[in-house]
């Protein structure tokens, strides 16, 4: 199967709280999938400096799309809010240039979103079930980013999946199955999830 050619491991941050640490890691296994990209958690990376630091600076200013877990705790965490804001001075400085940003509301916030994000397009969090929010989000860098196939870990090798069709997606959401394929190389059939296309 083709793709385009893409940078190797072009980095997608991760804003979010600490306690919202468990469903960031979901979204990073799911953009982990995406070929030449990287999902980055800074809460994940090890204590060696003193934040703000250097190095997340420097990769808040490389990165190629920012995705902020817009939850209660996020609001009230001064970490995601410092994150958030250095991203967006980055983004209004680019003149058109621009990199996604990927609002991730939690549904269990009804007030109107304030500051940077004013009136930002948000993608819906349910917390205890966030793959509907995951699959907006590989939709929205699948058409930024034209990204052709995804590859899914399939023994000692990977396999690349051709992006599946919105349809199929929804057909097997709508009938609650799964996605199944055949490895390119060994030909084991891979069945992965139709939201964030994380084998099962």
């Amino acid at each position: 199967m083709s793709g385009i050619a893409l940078p190797k491991k072009l980095l997608i941050f991760i804003s979010c709280s600490t306690s919202d640490i468990e469903i960031a890691r979901y979204f990073k296994s799911a953009l982990d999938q995406l070929p030449g990209f990287r999902g980055f958690i800074a809460r994940d990376e090890p204590r060696t400096f003193e934040y703000p630091s250097e190095k997340i600076a420097d990769i808040l200013e490389n990165c190629r799309a920012f995705i902020i877990l817009y939850t209660q705790q996020g609001i009230e965490s001064p970490m995601v809010n410092q994150e958030f804001g250095f991203y967006y001075h980055r983004y209004r400085g680019l003149r058109g240039k621009n990199p996604p940003i990927l609002l991730v509301k939690s549904e269990s916030i009804i007030d109107q979103i304030d500051g940077f994000a004013y009136g930002r397009e948000s993608i819906p969090l349910d917390i205890k079930d966030p793959k509907y929010a995951i699959s907006r989000v590989l939709w929205d860098l699948q058409y930024a980013y034209s990204i052709r196939f995804v590859e899914i870990k399939c023994g000692s090798h990977y396999s690349r999946l051709q992006w599946p069709s919105l349809d199929l997606c929804q057909d097997c959401i709508n009938s609650n199955k799964i996605i199944e394929f055949p490895c390119h190389i060994c030909g084991e059939k891979i069945e992965v999830d139709p939201y964030a296309f994380i084998r099962v």
